[in-house]
């Protein structure tokens, strides 16, 4: 399906079904990429992850769920009501929106990174159980879970990426910062419409 196609889709169900067959697209898309470093990738898998690379990803994604949850609270707005993500008792959803733009920025990339530059080896994983451990296929050993948010804190704290409504370089934290203030502004009537961060060339 296109984008233009998307652009006239009129119900949140049939917007996220195809949120969902995009997704597993995208997964399977970054298998060889995997492969090629020297990793198997068969696609996105959780509760619990099933290998190394979605060990990885949930993790990431964890840390940057919260990082925006702080954000949105900041910004005096409602976790729990968002407009993708079905409302559901205890489920953040609005948090869960915003993650969504920032995953492959942020996560995605940063875990292809500590693959391909060997920061993170297969000797990082452990599936040794713990005895509060129910369910779980494989996890991060404590020195590779040291590592691995080392490389996180480094992603968002330190390196910097281009701004398009501010026109210059931010660290990727206050890009989250600013796009959940973005989201506050257009429901405060501010600004008109919300605008999703996309990378650009400069």
């Amino acid at each position: 399906m296109s984008l233009k196609e998307i652009q006239e889709v009129r119900d949140i169900e049939t917007l996220m079904g195809i949120e969902g067959s995009a997704s597993k697209v995208y997964f399977e898309a970054l298998s060889p990429v995997f492969k090629k470093l020297g990793w198997n990738f068969s696609g996105r898998t959780r509760r619990p992850p099933q290998d190394p690379i979605n060990a990885l990803l949930s993790l990431g994604y964890t840390l940057l769920f919260s990082r925006i949850f702080t954000f949105v609270e900041i910004a005096s707005l409602d976790p729990y009501l968002g407009f993708l993500h079905t409302p559901d008792y205890g489920k953040p959803s609005l948090v869960l929106d915003l993650m969504e733009e920032w995953r492959p920025v942020i996560v995605d990339s940063l875990v292809i990174r500590c693959l391909a530059w060997k920061v993170i080896t297969p000797q990082d994983f452990t599936d040794v159980m713990l005895e509060d451990e129910q369910e779980y296929r494989i996890k991060l050993t404590p020195a590779g879970l040291k590592k691995f948010l080392k490389q996180f804190q480094q992603k968002i704290m330190k390196e910097e990426t281009f701004y398009f409504p501010l026109g210059k370089k931010l660290k990727n934290l206050w890009l989250l910062k600013e796009q959940v203030y973005h989201l506050a502004r257009v429901l405060k009537g501010k600004e008109r419409e919300y605008k999703p961060f996309l990378l650009k060339h400069t």
